[in-house]
């Protein structure tokens, strides 16, 4: 049995992800804003979303384990997020990151809400993002009952708040819930912050701005 998992071990080594980028950053939105974050960026989602602002996560390139890990190493920061794309495409490759790395490092996940995790309580913190047009009612079931996790919606105007009957049907506790405007640069961002403000001040809901974007504007790797 142990000559098996040896086996196994050197085989899983070997096995490529599909990765689009590895950097440290200021967490800039959620509820993990503010911390210095290393992100694992995996390639590849399940939808295709048209407001998508991380489309050039298709272009990933593979990895096998050993090289992630290093490049995680390269960093001192010991908060990592799982992001994309949809990370938990991946997710048998986020559970060898996470076996190898142990825990001393806290890990949190970004994803669309459309699959379910494996790996729970594997995550520090999970930040669900549903799509209006691709809800898994399961998903989202199963989820606001999960400790530490978080439910993040796109505001894009005000006459399509698709998720206030989300909510009340699932019952999620506002607690949990962050509002953040749709947009991928700072104009965009600026021109509806306040109206999203306003709204989750009526509503008792989160606001979470995009603080890499006001920052950097479209820069990647922030």
């Amino acid at each position: 049995m142990e000559a098996k998992k040896k086996v196994l071990n050197v085989v899983y080594r070997k096995m490529k992800m599909k990765i689009s980028e590895i950097f440290q950053a200021i967490q800039g939105e959620g509820p993990e804003m503010g911390k210095p974050t290393i992100f694992v960026r995996f390639s590849g989602c399940n939808l295709n979303c048209k407001f998508c602002d991380t489309k050039y996560h298709k272009n990933g390139k593979e990895m096998n384990e050993e090289d992630v890990i290093n490049e995680i190493k390269k960093h001192s920061i010991k908060n990592i997020t799982f992001t994309g794309g949809e990370p938990l495409l991946q997710e048998y490759d986020i559970d060898r990151i996470i076996n190898n790395l142990g825990w001393k490092y806290n890990y949190s996940i970004e994803t669309n809400g459309t699959l379910i995790s494996m790996l729970y309580p594997g995550y520090d913190v999970m930040v669900i993002s549903p799509k209006k047009n691709n809800i898994n009612n399961e998903c989202i079931n199963l989820y606001k009952n999960w400790k530490n996790t978080y439910f993040k919606f796109v505001y894009e105007n005000k006459n399509d708040l698709w998720w206030e009957k989300l909510i009340e049907k699932y019952e999620i506790d506002k607690k949990k819930i962050y509002i953040m405007p749709e947009g991928a640069t700072r104009e965009e961002q600026l021109n509806k912050m306040s109206e999203v403000i306003e709204y989750c001040i009526q509503k008792g809901y989160k606001f979470s701005p995009r603080i890499h974007v006001l920052t950097y504007n479209k820069k990647r790797g922030v």
